[in-house]
């Protein structure tokens, strides 16, 4: 009885034993699967086949919303995402003219979940380089349009501002009379892309008409009408002659017109110009008061401004850039111009 007892209590033992041993293997088998799974790369981010399909959330920041050229701008970009963008949630806002709002939107864009920004600068004169690449460190994808970009992560489309500005220049240099006596207005001081239009003028009309006086000049804060304004209205008071103006943009152009006019003095003479194509430049041209401007065209900068935010999301490209060509503006082909402005929505 004695030894048929141990023989029992000895494979009882053994039994238990190889419990235990089974149920360490099926620990260990456990812990090296969540360790596997730990170690396994995450699964890609499932990419569209076209980038027009992709779905995002973006941002639409535009310098400022009383701008004429912001305004053509954001229209446009609006008008694109509608049309070919149809997975794409979007917001509009606006810096109000204060180019340091740039971090706080970026900011809310990276908390909120945001894909992307399309974004024009407030100011080239800023150094928004560090901005932009912590954003896209946090996963934001940005294109700038109305600016270059060299910081390195973000896209960008925009017309070169001495490119347009010697095209300008050139055409001024061939039409204004001899002994010309002009005023200028240079736009914001220290902001690069009036600095670049500036020199272009300088160079290209100025240095190749040494005839022609720039009896008056200065800079525009804001590139705003109402600074213009009031410089015009001084400079009115000044000089019995003027007989052109030059201007850096249309805003400004126009300004100095209406304040001439509205002094009483006769514009069919005056030979004026300036740099955009706005809607109200292109109908002042078609009615004999501005005598030429430079089409910057925002339908196509926020177009492809738009298409390369979509491809950096979809994971197409990294960053790129785009250079929109600017086209001269005359009584010859101003009616175009006015069309282009009907079909996009600015000239109702």
């Amino acid at each position: 009885m004695k030894r048929i007892l141990a023989l029992v209590l000895t494979a009882l033992f053994c039994a238990s034993l190889c419990a235990c041993s089974d149920t360490g293997q099926a620990d260990s088998q456990t812990d090296d699967s969540a360790q596997s799974s730990a170690d396994a790369p995450e699964a890609p981010v499932q990419k569209a086949e076209d980038y027009h399909d992709v779905k995002a959330k973006i941002m639409v920041i535009g310098k400022n919303s009383t701008d004429p050229f912001t305004n053509w701008l954001l229209t446009a970009a609006e008008k694109v995402i509608k049309e070919s963008y149809p997975n794409v949630e979007y917001v509009v806002t606006n810096l109000n003219d204060d180019p340091s709002n740039i971090v706080t939107l970026l900011d809310q864009c990276v908390l909120d979940g945001y894909d992307g920004v399309l974004i024009q600068k407030g100011s080239n004169s800023i150094n928004s380089d560090e901005w932009y690449q912590n954003a896209t460190a946090e996963g934001l994808k940005i294109s700038a349009i109305n600016a270059i970009a060299k910081d390195g992560v973000a896209s960008c489309s925009y017309a070169d501002d001495y490119g347009m500005a010697q095209m300008m220049a050139a055409h001024m240099a061939d039409i204004l009379p001899e002994n010309a006596q002009v005023v200028f207005f240079k736009g914001p001081d220290g902001n690069q892309a009036a600095m670049d239009r500036v020199d272009a003028y300088q160079e290209h009309l100025f240095k190749a008409r040494p005839d022609v006086t720039v009896i008056a000049e200065n800079f525009v804060e804001g590139w705003k009408k109402e600074n213009a304004i009031t410089l015009m209205e001084d400079w009115c008071q000044k000089y019995d002659k003027i007989d052109g103006i030059i201007s850096v943009n249309d805003t400004m152009a126009l300004a100095g017109l209406d304040v001439m006019k509205n002094a009483g003095r006769d514009i069919s003479s005056v030979y004026s110009c300036g740099i955009d194509g706005l809607a109200d430049g292109c109908l002042s041209i078609e009615a004999g008061g501005l005598t030429a401007s430079i089409l910057q065209n925002a339908d196509v900068m926020s177009e492809e401004g738009v298409r390369l935010l979509m491809q950096m999301i979809n994971g197409d490209i990294d960053h790129e850039a785009y250079i929109v060509d600017g086209v001269l503006i005359t009584p010859d082909n101003v009616s175009e111009m006015i069309q282009m402005h009907r079909d996009n929505g600015i000239i109702k």
